[in-house]
């Protein structure tokens, strides 16, 4: 027995909330599958924050169409969680401008790459097709639901494939950006990185190396590495790097796989790469894909950085 559903009009707002109960429980459990503790309450928030970058608490009410008291109550638990932060502005000290935090900003890439492309999949092919009246729709929602939970639906989604996308100066800050990430992380940042880093084009590209990325469909370029040209047919492979947020989705695979075929075409006939043994998962992924440990690479290039004590060759 349905009670709700039985007396049509007269609970119209009860089922809508029982609906909207139900899809958000199963988008909450999405975002745990993917690593992310988000209630259904931070979504419109986080993506309010990331396409502003910086907004009052009211403005950010204004922005996801919620009461101001509900959302500062939001944005208190994604301070605690680490996902926001918040400032005073100017002299007014009632004003907080609100910003993401890193945590938040790769939460927001996460939750774009593996979650919410699934989430609108799923809700697309929950309402194809559904005809009738409002409250005939509810009920066929309803039974659609009870056939195959909404959690399943969206599990089922395949993601969006990754593309190459090649050099161009407008993807130099991304370069940056996505090495200094897992450089700084796990070393320090040495001159040898940012010579290259600061200059990719005259380190990299004018003396006829090339640059390559990984893009995601609606969350961007999320991986790269370089070919350096290092004589007339040898090169380095550098900076290879994924967005930490956007690992296990195989951009590395995907770009050194892409490499490879590259530096082929660019005339190749010795190709290498420098590491260091703290990158253990790199590294598989390079003797993966072919990449043999050399200890001549090692004692012609070894020394270029203090980080390495790992190269490899790869046989052309």
């Amino acid at each position: 027995m349905d009670i709700l559903t039985q007396n049509g009009p007269l609970f119209l707002g009860s089922r809508f909330r029982r609906l909207a109960e139900r899809l958000q429980a199963d988008a909450v459990a999405l975002h745990e599958d993917a690593g992310l503790q988000v209630q259904a309450t931070f979504t419109p928030l986080l993506i309010a924050l990331d396409s502003a970058g910086t907004l009052t608490v009211g403005a950010l009410a204004q922005a996801v169409g919620s009461p101001q008291p509900a959302v500062t109550r939001a944005l208190g638990l994604m301070i605690e969680q680490g996902l926001t932060e918040a400032d005073k502005s100017g002299g007014d000290q009632r004003v907080r401008n609100i910003t993401l935090t890193q945590k938040g900003r790769d939460t927001v890439l996460r939750a774009r790459l593996v979650v919410w492309p699934r989430l609108e999949a799923a809700v697309t092919d929950l309402l194809a097709h559904r005809n009738g009246g409002l409250l005939d729709q509810l009920t066929a929602l309803d039974e659609a639901l009870e056939a195959r939970a909404f959690l399943d639906r969206a599990r089922a989604v395949s993601l969006p494939e990754l593309r190459i996308l090649e050099w161009d100066q407008s993807r130099a800050s991304k370069f940056k950006a996505i090495n200094e990430e897992w450089i700084t992380r796990m070393y320090a940042l040495e001159k040898a990185d940012t010579d290259v880093l600061d200059h990719p084009y005259t380190a990299i590209i004018e003396p006829g190396g090339d640059i390559l990325f990984a893009e995601a469909p609606q969350a961007g370029i999320i991986g790269t590495c370089a070919l350096q040209r290092t004589g007339p047919n040898a090169f380095e492979l550098i900076k290879m790097g994924v967005y930490e947020a956007a690992r296990g989705l195989g951009a590395g695979d995907l770009l050194l796989k892409a490499a490879i075929s590259r530096a082929k075409e660019l005339g190749a006939q010795k190709l290498y790469l420098l590491s260091n043994k703290k990158s253990a998962t790199a590294i598989r992924m390079y003797e993966k894909a072919g990449f043999v440990h050399s200890d001549a690479i090692m004692k012609q290039h070894g020394a270029e950085f203090e980080r390495c004590d790992v190269a490899m060759d790869f046989p052309l």
